[in-house]
């Protein structure tokens, strides 16, 4: 039950974004082990993690919402701090994105209905020859940035080993 228990908990805490060293240490201190079995847990988990996944699918959900999480707070931290009208347009894209996809992981009847806006969407125009340079600039970055986010979507979660 050890290592059950012990590698139910390296799943968690790399759901909630803790980096491969980080979780190396945490959980040689808690359950007592070293360095290495930890590292050999990471190094082999392609081979025990669908059978956990299976004993417990509830750790799946969890490693989802977990990471879910963590692209939101990353990109209401990056809207927060960035300058760029671009950049921010972009947090608060996949900020929506994040939520609508933890509503349907939660909900799975809005795959099939999904809610109705609460106002239909207004289509703004713009006469571009109107805008300043520096608004046609932000305009055409922010275009740019919408499209590669619908063509490859989001950046998955990377931990740097």
């Amino acid at each position: 039950m050890n290592i059950l228990e012990r590698r139910l908990k390296l799943l968690e805490l790399e759901g909630l974004g803790f980096s491969q060293s980080e979780i190396v240490q945490q959980l040689a201190n808690r359950y007592d082990c070293t360095l290495r079995t930890i590292q050999y847990d990471f190094k082999n988990r392609g081979k025990w993690q669908p059978i956990i996944d299976e004993l417990e699918p509830k750790t799946s959900l969890l490693k989802v919402l977990n990471r879910n999480r963590q692209i939101y707070r990353k990109a209401s931290f990056m809207y927060l701090q960035a300058n760029n009208e671009a950049i921010k347009l972009g947090a608060l894209r996949l900020m929506r994105d994040s939520n609508m996809d933890l509503l349907t992981v939660t909900n799975p009847r809005l795959k099939e209905q999904p809610p109705e806006p609460l106002h239909e969407k207004e289509e703004k125009h713009y006469d571009y020859d109107s805008l300043t340079k520096k608004e046609k600039a932000v305009m055409v970055e922010a275009s740019r940035l919408l499209r590669r986010i619908e063509r490859k979507g989001p950046k998955p979660y990377v931990h740097i080993h």
